[in-house]
């Protein structure tokens, strides 16, 4: 996956590029290239559009398969080792709230992956969290995902 960013009247925009590389920085096959809007105001989703962006693997005969990390559709698509693609496959999920404990679990997992990357910080209570990163302070508000 590469990542790319280019400035907008509005901002600036995420390119996100899915492909196969060799020896030089631009793909050999592309399976997947789109744009989403960055708001620099919302760390999280910036970074999950990122890094969380897709789920892929390979076999060994050069098919490559991904998947957008959704939680409204499940989706796979399918290539050749030429880059043509094979199959997709779609379906739409109904949405189901997260449980007390499944968000802690995960608010721990983001917290120690972002640790382990070089971010710290600390929770301050009710839902928010304290991040230093880069020199910078983020407060983030990880009630936001609840059902009001």
């Amino acid at each position: 996956m590469r990542l790319g960013f280019d400035p907008t009247d509005s901002g600036f925009e995420i390119v996100r590029l899915l492909g196969k590389f060799s020896d030089s920085t631009e793909p050999d096959i592309t399976y997947l290239e789109d744009r989403i809007e960055a708001d620099p105001g919302d760390f999280s989703s910036m970074l999950s559009a990122m890094l969380f962006a897709f789920a892929h693997t390979g076999d060994s005969h050069g098919r490559f398969f991904y998947s957008p990390m959704t939680s409204d559709a499940y989706e796979i698509h399918a290539f050749d080792s030429a880059g043509e693609e094979l199959f997709a496959i779609h379906q739409d999920m109904p949405m189901v709230e997260k449980t007390e404990s499944e968000m802690e679990d995960e608010s721990i997992f983001i917290e120690s992956w972002m640790s382990k990357m070089g971010a710290g910080g600390h929770r301050t209570g009710a839902g928010v969290r304290y991040l230093r990163h880069d020199r910078r302070a983020y407060l983030l508000d990880t009630t936001s995902h609840r059902k009001q």
